[in-house]
């Protein structure tokens, strides 16, 4: 059914791009990071559902009862609505924080958007092809939205994975749906009435709700759309709409960038350590000066970085092993003394280990606006008077000439995530289906039942 309001501006423009994503134009490293980006999530999340934040919005959707046939990753054979799966689904996505990210909108993206079109295409047994093309023109929107407000979005003290993925998500699902450019438009300005997303719940359960709600609300603003629900015209660059409110300014020409011109997706990050990913650069630097020096003989340990990540990742002292992914003073004593950041040292018991605590004690954080905001300069100091520094960067991708270099890094990732879980044949055959996610029929067959 047509909208009864045409939309225009930013809005329209990014409605009309990406409604005209098909699989057939896609480059093939394109459809390669794609079909990364949705293996990482089923191995975030399907570790992540056994978190207690996944594990409470499990219990508390599910009492409502709701069938349906969209699958709740790490919860084998249970299946429910798509709606309460985007729920559920991307909460545990993002519950480890070890999801991928695009620095551009300081934001995790596909942790919202794949839930979302994944519950739906299961939903509607949509083919594998269709839900890359839906995955794609997701992302590519929220890349969109996402870096052209930013950085005053995220200064302001919003979350953009929880706002900007709203937007992600609900044009992935529009995508999915076949809307054309005034619902896919629609469907956005619905997105943008329930953006929500504060930096003030980093480190708390909350946090990763934000990635849940942008999957449900996202879905639920399509599904609106479809039916001829009635939005503003052009929500993301109007008067009172998403950019002028939320952000210092908008960037008109992020907004209306031709798909491909950039590819957002291509600048996706994987992660390797279970933390925010502005700690990542520090775990980098100071792992690199480990091995010449000992826990006991520091005294000092010096880590300048940009003003940014003191709101982001500033706790001293964690308390629970959520804190401690937002602790730079945390992540440094990984870093120095277990060489690791997966998911096992950010429990709460791990963040009370009286070597690790002590060290937290030795950190002293320099902010300057010299630093680039995902890169770090550290100085580890002696009691005996030698000094270790060391420099790391974490903006850049992993592979050089080819996406697929970074494959066998992420094949372990989400084998050491989900076998755990699923055990090795079923987390094999999953892996071997995303891998080759373009000739699945069904995409329903993809998690099996």
């Amino acid at each position: 059914m047509p909208s009864s309001n045409r939309s225009s501006g930013a809005t329209r423009t990014l409605a009309e791009h990406a409604v005209n994503v098909h699989f057939e134009d896609l480059p093939p490293d394109v459809v390669t990071v794609a079909e990364q980006c949705i293996l990482d999530v089923l191995g975030v999340a399907i570790a992540g559902a056994d978190e207690p934040a996944a594990r409470l919005v499990h219990e508390v959707t599910l009492a409502e009862g709701r069938p349906g046939s969209s699958s709740l990753l790490g919860w084998p054979g249970q299946r429910t609505s798509a709606s309460a799966a985007a729920l559920i689904n991307g909460t545990a996505a993002h519950a480890l924080d070890f999801d991928d990210v695009l620095t551009s909108m300081t934001a995790h993206p596909s942790a919202p958007v794949v839930p979302a079109v994944l519950g739906l295409a299961e939903e509607r047994h949509a083919s594998g092809r269709s839900l890359i093309e839906a995955f794609v023109s997701g992302f590519e929107v929220e890349g969109r939205i996402g870096t052209a407000v930013a950085p005053s979005h995220y200064r302001r003290g919003f979350h953009a994975t929880g706002t900007v993925g709203t937007f992600g998500a609900a044009a992935a699902t529009a995508r999915l749906l076949g809307l054309g450019p005034d619902e896919m438009a629609t469907a956005l300005g619905i997105a943008g009435a329930q953006a929500a997303g504060l930096k003030c719940e980093f480190g708390t359960m909350t946090k990763p709700l934000h990635a849940g709600k942008a999957a449900a609300n996202g879905l639920f603003a399509s599904r609106l759309a479809a039916r001829g629900f009635t939005s503003a015209h052009d929500v993301i660059g109007c008067d009172q709409g998403f950019g002028a409110t939320q952000a210092d300014a908008s960037d008109p020409d992020v907004l209306s960038s031709p798909f491909g011109s950039p590819w957002y997706l291509m600048r996706t990050l994987f992660k390797l350590h279970a933390s925010c990913h502005y700690t990542h650069s520090i775990f980098n630097a100071l792992e690199k000066v480990r091995y010449g020096v000992a826990p006991e003989e520091i005294e000092r340990i010096e880590v300048r970085v940009h003003p940014d990540l003191l709101s982001a990742c500033g706790i001293r002292m964690p308390e629970t092993g959520l804190e401690g992914k937002f602790s730079m003073a945390y992540v440094a004593a990984l870093a120095l003394a277990r060489g690791s950041a997966d998911p096992s040292w950010f429990s709460d018991d791990a963040v009370h280990a009286p070597e690790l605590r002590a060290l937290c004690e030795k950190v002293e954080i320099a902010p300057s606006v010299d630093i680039h905001p995902f890169s770090s300069e550290c100085v580890v100091r002696t009691v005996d008077g030698r000094a270790a520094a060391s420099t790391a960067s974490s903006d850049q991708p992993s592979w050089t000439d080819r996406p697929d270099e970074q494959y066998p890094a992420l094949l372990s990732k989400f084998t050491a995530l989900v076998e755990p879980v699923l055990g090795a044949q079923r987390t094999r055959l999953i892996a071997e289906g995303v891998a080759h996610l373009e000739e699945i029929g069904d995409v329903s067959d993809l998690l099996g039942h």
